[in-house]
C-alpha cells in the first residue's frame, strides 16, 4: 500500500500557533501525527512525505526511525523547509529523497506526481494523470485563492486537510475519480 502526506511541521512552534492545530502541546502534535500516519500501515507499505517535516533535526530523525522500526519504506520529496538539512544525517533512514517524483500504479493505471509545490501543470498532466502537492497550509492566506484554481485531478495532502491522517493510495484514487478532468487534458481531447 502506498500513503501520502506533507507539512507536519514537528516541533515548529510557529506552525503549531497560526495554524491553530488541535494539541495540547507541540510534544502533543509531535507524537500524535506520527502516530496517526503510522496506523493503518504494514510492513513493506511505501510512505511518500511531500515536504516540509519538521524544525529540529531531533524531531525528524525521531520519526523517521519509528518509520524504519516499522519496516514502512519513507519516500521524503523535499519542502522549502526541508532544505535546511544535511539528508546524509538521514540517509539510513528514509528510502529515498528527492524534490519531485512520478510514480505509476496499476489501479486505475494511473501515474502521479508527487511535489511539495502546488503546480498548475505537471508531467502528463494533458494525459489526466494526478498530481498531489502540500506547502499550502488551511490557515494560509492563499488557500481559498488556490483551491479556486487547482482545478483536475489534484489534491493537496497537507495533514490539516485530512484529520492528521494519511491518505491512502485507495482514497487518493477513489477523490481523484470524483474530480473533473485536467484542463489541459480537455484540450488535447479537442484536438483529435
Amino acid at each position: 500500500m502506498d500513503w501520502f502526506s506533507s507539512d507536519w511541521h514537528l516541533g515548529h512552534e510557529t506552525v503549531y500557533r497560526l495554524a491553530k492545530r488541535p494539541f495540547d502541546s507541540l510534544e502533543q502534535m509531535d507524537e500524535q501525527i506520527v502516530a496517526n500516519m503510522l496506523e493503518g500501515t504494514s510492513k513493506g507499505d511505501n510512505f511518500y512525505f511531500l515536504g516540509d517535516f519538521g524544525f529540529k533535526s531531533d524531531n525528524i530523525k525521531k520519526a523517521l526511525e519509528e518509520f524504519k522500526k516499522h519496516k514502512v519504506r519513507f519516500h521524503w520529496i523535499l519542502g522549502n523547509h526541508d532544505e535546511r538539512y544535511n539528508l546524509a544525517y538521514f540517509a539510513s533512514l528514509y528510502e529515498s529523497v528527492s524534490t519531485r517524483r512520478t510514480i505509476s500504479r496499476s489501479r486505475g493505471d494511473v501515474r502521479i506526481n508527487l511535489c511539495h509545490f502546488p503546480q498548475l501543470v505537471w508531467n502528463n498532466s494533458f494525459r489526466n494523470s494526478y498530481h498531489l502537492f502540500g506547502h499550502v497550509h488551511a490557515s494560509s492566506i492563499e488557500q481559498p485563492q488556490m483551491s479556486a484554481r487547482m482545478q483536475g485531478k489534484c489534491l493537496n495532502v497537507n495533514l490539516e486537510f485530512h484529520d492528521y491522517k494519511p491518505w491512502s493510495l485507495d482514497e487518493v484514487i477513489d477523490y481523484m475519480e470524483q474530480r473533473d478532468d485536467n484542463w489541459d487534458y480537455k484540450l488535447w481531447r479537442e484536438q483529435e
